[in-house]
């Protein structure tokens, strides 16, 4: 019996084993890119004397980062690594950033990014006003995914309260992505700060935790550390097993390294990551939680057409956008909705939705919308009778609709809608693609919807395809959600759209 006890607890202990993933991360406050007296060669030859899987930088130019990327490489002899950037914002008031920054802040690793997204956190302080963050998901050797954040939080003494905006900020984000996270970044403030107490209530200081050896990271006279202002923190999921910094002089800060195991949770990658070697690059993504439209992102209303009735409820409820309920036995039209600012689909790209609750009538419609303009777009609606619903595809140029395809619409079945930007120059591919997911596919949060969280790793079919028409401007392109009726109807319904998400799945600068 003993034996085979032992025999139990030894095959536990490989499981266990097994399904975990070893983890090293470093982060750095570069001094503006390795400004004299220090410089990039000796950062990356510290940087590759530990041995990571990921780098966090801070203070570096967008310019340098191919720099890094190629030292790290060459002083690791491989062609793994690869990295992203996102900038800060010098001047500008949410959610437009006027004059962005060559400093910025990035992810290097030599595992694959599934996606990138970079976001600007708005708290003023005496440099800039808003700084970048750059959210990294990466697939590890296993495929298990975890989500790496760069920052680089307001300066000096007199910031105290914008990090603390910050944080909150932040972790309003940052708390809500799933999978293992791992945030790394210079915050400028002390362990017993607010802004740094904020993230430690929800997230593990590695070095508080688990350090050894002197913790201090910053030298006032760059020459004697004596604070400790820079951290990594992770969720659970990750065990941190030790951390350290360095004793190197390449920096006005020095390096903190944590190792970690992390529990492993294999992924399927969205359709369109293999598509890049640096992963999609997400512009805007909404689930529509919380009580009230997120004005940043959702900033307009109706602009496929004229004819907005605001009196058409529009609200945001349960998770979702709900539209209605429409109108009944209403003559003329009553159109709603939500539409976004504008951006720039040059590269190979999308815009999806899931339509969760559609419309019942031939004069009730659910609609999709990526538009130039009100007089040029592209749209997937849906409309039809009970017993004959469905949803179809049709372009508008010069203020004249051109119907493209159909596909039968089940009301019990919610699906994906996307709209993708093909453009592939080395193949003579420029085109619009309208695509379906091919079946329902459960969240990873238990409810049902045409893709998951992580931007659909659902199957989609594609319904219909044309070259690109240069009256749609793909380089200014705003998304539409919208219901409504054009005449009668007697039960139209209401209309409920989730998940939205906008990306390059091809983006042509990281």
């Amino acid at each position: 019996m003993k034996t085979i006890a032992l025999l139990l607890v030894l095959f536990a202990s490989a499981s266990n084993a097994a399904a975990q993933s070893a983890l090293k991360v470093l982060t750095l406050n570069t001094n503006h890119g390795g400004q004299a007296p220090w410089s990039v060669a000796n950062q990356v030859a510290a940087i590759v004397a530990q041995a990571p899987d990921v780098v966090f930088l801070q203070e570096a130019a967008v310019s340098q980062l191919d720099e890094y990327v190629s030292g790290i490489n060459a002083g690791l002899s491989t062609t793994a690594w690869h990295g992203a950037a996102a900038r800060h914002c010098v001047s500008g008031d949410a959610p437009v950033c006027s004059s962005p920054s060559d400093e910025a802040v990035m992810v290097l690793s030599r595992f694959p990014f599934i996606e990138i997204e970079p976001r600007l956190i708005w708290a003023r302080d005496d440099f800039l006003a808003a700084r970048g963050v750059l959210r990294a998901a990466l697939q590890l050797d296993d495929r298990t995914i975890v989500q790496a954040f760069a920052c680089h939080l307001p300066a000096l003494a007199d910031a105290v309260g914008a990090r603390a905006t910050w944080v909150a900020a932040f972790r309003a984000w940052a708390d809500t992505v799933r999978d293992v996270r791992i945030i790394g970044g210079d915050f400028n403030d002390r362990p017993s700060s607010p802004a740094v107490a904020a993230m430690a209530s929800a997230y593990i200081d590695a070095w508080g935790s688990a350090g050894s050896g002197g913790g201090a990271t910053h030298a006032h006279d760059n020459r004697v550390y004596t604070s400790r202002i820079d951290y990594l923190f992770s969720s659970s999921g990750a065990e941190v097993l030790s951390a350290w910094v360095p004793d190197v002089t390449i920096s006005d800060h020095r390096p903190v390294v944590a190792s970690y195991r992390v529990a492993s949770n294999p992924a399927v990658a969205p359709v369109d990551a293999a598509a890049s070697p640096a992963g999609e690059l997400v512009l805007m993504t909404d689930d529509f939680e919380g009580g009230a439209r997120d004005l940043s992102k959702w900033p307009g209303g109706v602009l496929s057409g004229t004819m907005q009735d605001v009196t058409l409820p529009v609200a945001q409820s349960g998770g979702a956008v709900v539209i209605g309920p429409l109108f009944a036995n209403a003559s003329g039209f009553h159109y709603n909705g939500a539409s976004s600012p504008p951006f720039d689909l040059t590269d190979s790209g999308y815009a999806q939705v899931d339509l969760v609750q559609g419309v019942t009538g031939e004069a009730a419609n659910a609609m999709f919308t990526v538009a130039g303009n009100s007089t040029n777009f592209y749209r997937i609606y849906q409309t039809g009778a009970a017993g004959a619903q469905r949803l179809a595809v049709e372009k508008k140029l010069d203020d004249t609709k051109y119907p493209l395809a159909a596909a039968p619409y089940d009301p019990s079945a919610p699906r994906t809608l996307r709209i993708r930007h093909d453009n592939r120059p080395a193949a003579g591919i420029d085109d619009v693609v309208f695509e379906l997911s091919a079946a329902p596919v459960a969240t990873p949060d238990g409810t049902i919807g045409a893709a998951n969280a992580s931007g659909g790793a659902a199957d989609y079919v594609e319904v219909y395809r044309e070259p690109w028409d240069a009256r749609i401007d793909v380089r200014s392109l705003t998304f539409e959600l919208k219901a409504g009726t054009s005449d009668k109807e007697s039960s139209p319904g209401t209309v409920v759209w989730d998940n939205f998400r906008a990306a390059l799945a091809r983006p042509s600068v990281r």
